[in-house]
């Protein structure tokens, strides 16, 4: 008997419908190629998850089902997209980070309307809170709360440009 092959479930079957139209919407607004190349949805404890990222971080914090969820740019992809919008290449990255500029902070908040429009029609009702830089700052889990974890690997110019995480209690 042969083995059945895993079957994915609604939340990255959602998300890949989400990195479909977040690329589409991107490649058009900056005109360049970018696209989400890998989705992977895992179930992690929130105290080991937390604790993967000590850098400084656009975290986006969004109302999700009665509770909460992240929505995590990471600063490089966050940069290169925002150089874009400015008129440059989408190529230029600094070398040393230290915080986010004006420009960054008002790119993400589109990006955020952009992927809250795409969620919309993924079936994924959220609502933009408010955004942070460190995530352990942040209390929307317990500690030891399973949630699951959504990487979206991004490619600019078939480059790859870093990631975005979405990090939501597990159903």
């Amino acid at each position: 008997m042969q083995a059945k092959p895993n079957k994915p479930d609604q939340l990255e079957l959602n998300y890949k419908r989400v990195a479909l139209g977040m690329s589409d919407i991107i490649s058009t607004k900056l005109d360049l190629l970018f696209s989400f190349r890998r989705v992977s949805v895992e179930n992690k404890i929130y105290s080991v998850f937390s604790k993967l990222s000590s850098q400084i971080l656009m975290i986006n914090l969004l109302n999700y089902k009665s509770r909460g969820a992240l929505l995590i740019v990471e600063p490089v992809v966050l940069q290169r997209l925002t150089d874009k919008m400015l008129g440059g290449s989408g190529n230029g990255q600094s070398s040393t980070f230290e915080d986010f500029s004006d420009s960054e902070v008002f790119f993400n908040q589109q990006l955020v309307d952009w992927f809250t429009q795409e969620y919309s029609k993924a079936d994924i009702e959220v609502d933009y809170i408010r955004s942070e830089r460190e995530l352990q700052k942040i209390h929307f889990f317990f500690p030891d709360e399973d949630v699951q974890v959504v990487t979206l690997s991004a490619y600019i110019n078939n480059e790859y440009a870093g990631q975005i995480i979405a990090c939501h209690p597990k159903d």
